[in-house]
């Protein structure tokens, strides 16, 4: 029955999500969502993080042929920021118990 809930878990949702983050498994994200997620990134690295969002959906308008709102830039830049932050390390560390010594 675990498997009967994790396969709807996992199954495909109705309309695409906000952002997707490539690389993405074939068939998880819509192609035209991760183009969306890509293009505000490129428009990022470009313009900088901080850039105004109406800049961005300028830059990725031109560039892309895209159109995104405001809205749509933010929710994009705050999941690439996310996305970006390390992992924090484990309790303990990864290497503990795993000295050179026998």
């Amino acid at each position: 029955m675990a498997a009967n809930d994790r396969n709807e878990d996992t199954g495909p949702r109705k309309g695409s999500p906000p952002v997707a983050m490539p690389p993405a498994p074939p068939g998880e994200s819509s192609p035209a969502a991760v183009d969306r997620t890509r293009a505000v990134s490129e428009a990022l690295a470009r313009l900088g993080d901080g850039a105004d969002a109406a800049k961005v959906a300028d830059h990725v308008r031109a560039t892309w042929g895209l159109i995104l709102s405001a809205d749509d830039i933010e929710t994009i830049r705050g999941e690439l920021r996310i996305r970006a932050q390390p992992t924090p390390p484990t309790p303990g560390g990864a290497a503990s118990g795993k000295g050179g010594e026998s």
